[in-house]
């Protein structure tokens, strides 16, 4: 395995964890402990890299989607990985003590910039084995040959993301615009050592048409299965699109997605699916509705424009809890004025499931929702939202939000987690600014850890930084 230096710096760029509760809700008892930025100055920008690795200075610390996982062999080791410098290469932060301190390590052989030869590498999610394996998935891109080709890579480490393998290739699909590899998510099995699981969707037709792949490996990541087609039957003039798998206790897989209009700008998604697998992944089962998505619009309160080319692109996020219970939510955005988080639950391990319920009803526009569940059944929800923001200010108030439910999603309480800060300058390499997830895990049995982009104010390099939130809730069993 080839070692990279460890760049360390202490949590630094606290910015506000205040309290507030701009509408009737319960008053929250979570207690959000710090707020610490943990990206550092770009890896690839003068002196870490001498030649600034090709890049533009404008994309120089600019980052983007963000994911986190816990080590279940030592829970106080944390690996979050995020997008660097507009999606030259990504990069990883690591603690090892429950998020008070993190390091930078850079993931071999995506990039230029790391000793690979692609152009991009981007959309990176981890996940721990139960082993305390760590794996990192990658999709890369790069010209050759003529085109421009899309690989799907994934890193391994053994050592807590102190060091990483070079990547493994899983799938290779190009030139475009006639096919490509995007949104992969990787998920490692938490009761089978070196088992892990990965979806991704392989585009056709300039991004029209996609199809759902999945891969596993059972050998800790250094060999993986040819990537084989979910068998999704989508409804009449749709197609499948954004898988995201989760693992129950059992070793079921559930894999929730969503599906678009077969267009070459489709508007939105029009439903969230599900399909199963209860042998790892060698049979499917058919697909089951969990929700309609209405076409929603994220627009800038001031200009009235959409944000970005992913201004109505939902992308539903996903938690299993105790038992076979699992979730989806997702945001809803009724006018400029009004929008709602919304949960779906099943508790026969996605089988059936329940309308969807509000997690928060705003009068203004939130999004991006992100769920996780505590090993208590504690339900946590980060959103963004435009609550704060002023009228002709030129600036775009954007806040987090942190809201948890002890009773199944019945009654909600609400925490401030961090802002103010503009969204207006953060870059938008893959349709949204910010990106289209974030992540949040269970730490222990009530806490959870959540990993966000922000803009950062004097932007002495990049407009965005990476951040972590340990947020505490109170100690209340779940019914």
């Amino acid at each position: 395995m080839r070692r990279w230096p460890l760049l360390l710096f202490a949590g630094g760029g606290l910015i506000s964890a205040t309290l507030v509760h701009p509408m009737p809700v319960h008053a929250s008892t979570a207690r959000v402990s710090a707020v610490l930025k943990i990206s550092g100055p770009s890896p690839f920008a003068p002196p870490f890299t001498p030649d600034g690795c090709g890049l533009p200075p404008t994309d120089q610390g600019a980052e983007y989607e963000p994911d986190i996982a816990v080590n279940p062999a030592h829970p106080r080791n944390l690996i979050a990985v995020y997008s660097q410098d507009n999606q030259i290469s990504n990069v990883v932060s690591v603690s090892r003590d429950g998020g008070r301190h993190w390091g930078q390590v850079l993931l071999p052989g995506l990039s230029r910039c790391t000793g690979g030869t692609d152009f991009f590498a981007f959309d990176a999610r981890v996940s721990f084995g139960a082993d305390g394996t760590a794996y990192v998935s990658s999709p890369t891109s790069g010209a050759t040959g003529g085109g421009f080709f899309w690989t799907l890579r994934v890193n391994r480490s053994t050592d807590g993301g102190r060091s990483w393998s070079d990547p493994v290739t899983i799938d290779h699909a190009g030139p475009f615009p006639d096919a490509a590899l995007d949104f992969p998510v990787l998920v490692a099995d938490p009761r089978i050592k070196g088992a892990a699981y990965l979806v991704w969707s392989r585009l056709r037709q300039n991004g029209s048409l996609s199809q759902e792949f999945f891969s596993r490996t059972t050998t800790g990541g250094t060999t993986w299965s040819s990537p084989s087609a979910i068998p999704i039957d989508p409804e009449p003039n749709q197609t499948p699109f954004g898988s995201q798998l989760r693992v129950l206790r059992d070793g079921t897989l559930i894999n929730v997605f969503i599906q678009f209009p077969v267009s070459v700008n489709p508007i939105g998604p029009t439903g969230i699916w599900v399909v199963r697998s209860e042998d790892r992944g060698a049979s499917w089962s058919p697909m089951i509705h969990v929700a309609d998505i209405p076409e929603t619009t994220i627009t800038d309160p001031d200009g009235g424009a959409g944000l970005g080319r992913g201004g109505s692109f939902v992308v539903p996020s996903v938690a299993v809890g105790p038992a076979r219970n699992v979730y989806v939510a997702w945001h809803l955005i009724d006018s400029a004025s009004s929008s709602r988080i919304l949960l779906a639950k099943s508790v026969d391990g996605g089988i059936t499931w329940t309308n969807p319920v509000p997690v928060a009803v705003e009068t203004t526009q939130a999004f991006k929702a992100t769920v996780a569940v505590s090993p208590t059944g504690v339900i946590g929800v980060t959103y963004f939202d435009f609550r704060n923001d002023v009228p002709g200010d030129a600036q775009l108030t954007t806040d987090l939000w942190f809201r948890h439910s002890h009773d199944g999603g019945a009654t909600w309480s609400e925490a401030h987690v961090a802002g103010p800060f503009d969204l207006r300058p953060a870059p938008s390499p893959g349709g949204f600014p910010l990106g289209d997830y974030f992540g949040l895990v269970p730490i222990g049995k009530k806490d959870f850890g959540a990993t966000f982009v922000a803009t950062i104010t004097p932007a002495a390099q990049g407009v965005t930084d990476t951040f972590f939130a340990r947020i505490r809730t109170p100690s209340k069993r779940s019914k």
